[in-house]
């Protein structure tokens, strides 16, 4: 019997060459990307930088303690104003620091937190190599090859992150540059408008079986999840 991992690659290699597919789209962390930590370990990494960066007397804990509260206020906001549960990192920033009252200039604040953010980025993820494996293929599919990645750091700093792996992509869609995600599928909706391409003419790919799979099919696109391979 085949391994579930070529039963994929054959599922994904017919899908790719339908001539129907105009758009292939991946999901990014731990479809193409893993990392040697935790999610929230990153934020304490952050933390623990920013402490010595700017002498800080708070505790690692403290600070990222404040770092989610600064993100929650903030998503709390967009959703009033009819966003989705998003944030801007630099709107982000600010409430934080005001909460955390840091005696630096915030635009120095900022500038060493989103270098900070990028550095972690770049030395804890590494390429998934079965994602690596699929990409190769979409690479050879002559199609428009994009991201559409749930994460609150901007297409910019993703993109050096993607570039550092080996990753090179037509576009890269970030929930926190649309306050839209694909959780609710609007993100979906504004990629397929802004690319003007129908989201039957589209295919996604991501482990994520709500965000990545279910969703991307209720838009109307073709959708394959590779949480279990």
């Amino acid at each position: 019997m085949l391994s579930r991992q070529k039963y994929l690659i054959q599922d994904f290699k017919a899908l790719v060459k339908s001539p129907e597919i105009e758009v292939i789209a991946f999901d990014i962390y731990d479809t193409l990307l893993t990392r040697k930590v935790l999610p929230e370990q990153m934020h304490y990494l952050w933390a623990q930088n920013i402490k010595k960066n700017f002498s800080l007397k708070k505790s690692e804990k403290e600070i990222v303690s404040k770092k989610f509260q600064a993100m929650k206020i903030v998503k709390l906001k967009n959703v009033i104003k009819g966003k989705d549960r998003e944030y801007e990192y630099a709107d982000m920033l600010y409430i934080l620091y005001k909460i955390i009252k840091i005696n630096i200039d915030f635009h120095e604040f900022a500038r060493a937190c989103l270098e900070i953010e990028e550095k972690l980025e770049k030395e804890m993820c590494y390429r998934y190599e079965k994602g690596f494996e699929l990409y190769r293929i979409a690479c050879n599919s002559r199609v428009k090859l994009i991201c559409i990645s749930d994460f609150y750091l901007s297409k910019t700093i993703v993109k050096n992150v993607m570039i550092k792996n080996g990753y090179h992509f037509d576009d890269i869609f970030i929930s926190c540059d649309f306050l839209l995600s694909k959780r609710s599928g609007r993100l979906y909706q504004k990629v397929s408008k802004q690319l003007e391409c129908k989201p039957v003419q589209m295919l996604m790919i991501g482990d994520n079986e709500h965000s990545d799979y279910c969703m991307a099919k209720k838009q109307g696109m073709k959708a394959i999840c590779i949480s279990h391979y």
